[in-house]
């Protein structure tokens, strides 16, 4: 998917985040998307990257009662189980390790994202291949990138 990077702040001490990265998607719509510490990103800021991205944290957005996450809803159609590719594997931050590890992936008007199936069992979703959904997102993590 490519994404444009918009600014790049340090994350918090106390949490796991290394880089908060504000992008924006191509059709538009700002992401939050988090780093690790091989992904700085500060000096593409105002550039464009090619990048494989994590879903943090979905939920389907009938199970939200709160007005204020709009702007992270996703209308995404699902596609099923997704293996990383090896067009992939070579930008693969060092410190994702992914042994044995299930994804799926989801559509939308940018490209696709993918996630982890063990949200999806934790969860309870019931999705099928080919439908469309709308899953609040409130940020992703960057898996491999590459600049445009």
């Amino acid at each position: 998917m490519i994404i444009r990077i918009k600014d790049v702040q340090i994350g918090p001490e106390e949490e796991l985040i290394d880089y908060n990265i504000s992008c924006q998607l191509k059709k538009g719509k700002d992401i939050e998307v988090h780093g690790k510490p091989d992904q700085d990103l500060r000096k593409l800021i105002g550039q464009e990257i090619n990048c494989l991205l994590l879903a943090n944290n979905l939920m389907l957005e009938s199970g939200l009662n709160n007005q204020r996450v709009v702007k992270k809803v996703f209308e995404c159609k699902y596609l099923g189980n997704y293996e990383i590719s090896e067009d992939w594997k070579g930008f693969i931050s060092e410190y994702y390790v992914f042994k044995n590890t299930k994804f799926y992936a989801m559509e939308i008007d940018d490209g696709f994202f993918i996630g982890l199936w063990k949200t999806f069992l934790y969860k309870n979703f019931k999705v099928k291949g080919n439908q469309n959904y709308r899953f609040w997102i409130p940020s992703f993590g960057l898996i491999a990138w590459y600049p445009v």
